[in-house]
């Protein structure tokens, strides 16, 4: 079924077709548009942080065996680091989203 559009050039009201009869603007990008099944929006945390958050990948060392007994036996500055950027994040959007 046909959705009855208002052409944006001259203003014509409850057009049906797909071609202003006043102006001749194509008027099919928006009949397309109108058309679109709604999609539910979400304020979901995760669609916000994931794309945010840094690369989790560790550093990677010149010289991996010199390093790989302090690496395991402590929590990096970097790991560290992401830890609170992300807590701050989430509390932050947290707010923001309620």
């Amino acid at each position: 079924m046909n959705k009855k559009l208002s052409c944006p050039v001259c203003d014509r009201q409850e057009i049906v077709e797909s071609i202003c009869p006043n102006c001749e603007t194509d008027l099919s990008p928006l009949r397309m548009l109108e058309e679109l099944p709604e999609v539910d929006k979400t304020n979901s945390l995760e669609s916000v942080i994931i794309p945010v958050l840094p690369d989790l990948e560790p550093t990677i060392f010149e010289n991996r065996e010199e390093h790989r007994e302090s690496e395991s036996s402590s929590i990096s500055n970097q790991q560290v680091l992401l830890f609170i950027v992300s807590f701050f994040i989430f509390f932050v959007l947290s707010n923001i989203f309620k």
